[in-house]
């Protein structure tokens, strides 16, 4: 054998190309085989030299996992001669990823990855992201490069509800061959949303709505006014799981006695309890008092609106229409009252027909008082 294939080391996942030349006034014929006696053609070339009688025949072994010891055997003029090489691989990649982790508002957690660093490829650099926006992240990161290991640490201080999130790592070696790591769900067991103040119209529905971020909760509790609320025909309470998990009361068919303060206590697997803090919930709506009249005389109806929010208009209608023409007034009793009225001079047959209000905060919300009869 002229020349025999040279033993390499080479990390997991790489190629080598082995050489094995044969001298022979002749051309050679050569079979390349593994440890198991394995034959090998695929990436097989040989060629035979007449100046210098020399055959070569090369093998292009690529995407090595193990550890592998390739055989040639040159055959000229009856003679059969051998030659062995050991390639060494060197695995590459994430040898321990970053784990799932469950915290509390305000800790301080620290996510660990650990990759294989061999000798041959070691790891040039270590990267963390999030993985829905595949964001890098450099606060609080440490990294320590070495063989056959190397080390990155992420510490994520005071911890919030937004920290909530999958993470992962990337390792970057020598060659430029990148490699990420599987997830990690961070669970941070908080209130992501405290319940705010909404509104409802009387005799509708209203939701009340608490975002809940860590797994999903086992129960959910509502509260008005500190006393729990019992699921009913009116009362509705459910959990909501999507991108975030929210947890919902659903109130129908709205009662003045509704309007209050309302808080949300999640409990968790394993005992974690959470309490929201309180959102207040405003009934709007409007009641009208018709009075009495004769005909050629004149009257003055009454437009009560009852919200927290003083509404941008207040019209009195009949099922026939607006009744722009005569007078109305507004003015604001206080916080939560606004007073409007209508004088109708000079009331004919057609005026003794039933009237109702209108209050309208927005094109989109508005609050209409029962009819009542003109007499």
């Amino acid at each position: 054998m002229y020349q025999p294939p040279a033993a390499e080391t080479v990390s997991s996942g790489k190629s080598v190309t082995l050489t094995c030349v044969a001298s022979s006034q002749t051309a050679a014929s050569f079979v390349w085989n593994t440890a198991d006696a394995s034959s090998i053609t695929n990436g097989v070339t040989t060629t035979f030299n007449s100046v210098s009688k020399h055959t070569s025949s090369v093998l292009e072994a690529s995407n090595l996992q193990t550890d592998v010891i390739y055989t040639c055997t040159a055959t000229f003029n009856a003679v059969v001669v051998s030659s062995s090489a050991a390639i060494t691989v060197e695995i590459i990649g994430i040898e321990t990823p970053p784990a799932d982790m469950t915290v509390n508002v305000g800790d301080t957690l620290t996510l660990t990855c650990v990759v294989e660093s061999p000798s041959s490829n070691p790891a040039a650099t270590i990267k963390w992201y999030t993985a829905a926006s595949n964001t890098e992240m450099t606060a609080g990161v440490t990294t320590a490069i070495g063989t056959p290991t190397s080390t990155s640490e992420i510490e994520v201080t005071d911890v919030t509800t937004s920290s909530q999130a999958q993470y992962y790592c990337e390792v970057i070696y020598d060659d430029a061959v990148n490699i990420q790591s599987s997830t990690a769900q961070l669970f941070v067991y908080g209130i992501s949303e405290q319940p705010i103040a909404t509104y409802g119209i009387l005799a509708d529905d209203a939701i009340i709505s608490c975002g809940v971020s860590g797994p999903v909760p086992a129960t959910v509790q509502w509260y008005f006014a500190g006393t729990e609320i019992t699921a009913s025909s009116r009362y509705h309470l459910d959990i909501e799981v999507q991108a975030t998990t929210s947890a919902t009361l659903e109130i129908n068919d709205l009662e003045l006695a509704d309007e209050g303060l309302y808080s949300c206590k999640v409990t968790y697997e394993g005992g974690t309890v959470l309490e929201s803090t309180s959102g207040s919930l405003n009934v709007y709506f409007a009641a009208i008092d018709v009075g009495w009249g004769f005909v050629g005389g004149s009257t003055i109806m009454t437009c009560t609106v009852h919200a927290n929010q003083q509404p941008s208009l207040v019209e009195f209608l009949t099922s026939l229409e607006t009744r722009q023409e005569d007078s109305v007034e507004t003015f604001y009793v206080d916080t939560e009252t606004t007073v409007s009225t209508l004088t109708i001079a000079n009331l004919t047959t057609t005026d003794f027909n039933q009237f109702y209000c209108d209050a309208f905060w927005s094109s989109d919300l508005h609050a209409s008082s029962v009819s009542r009869t003109l007499r």
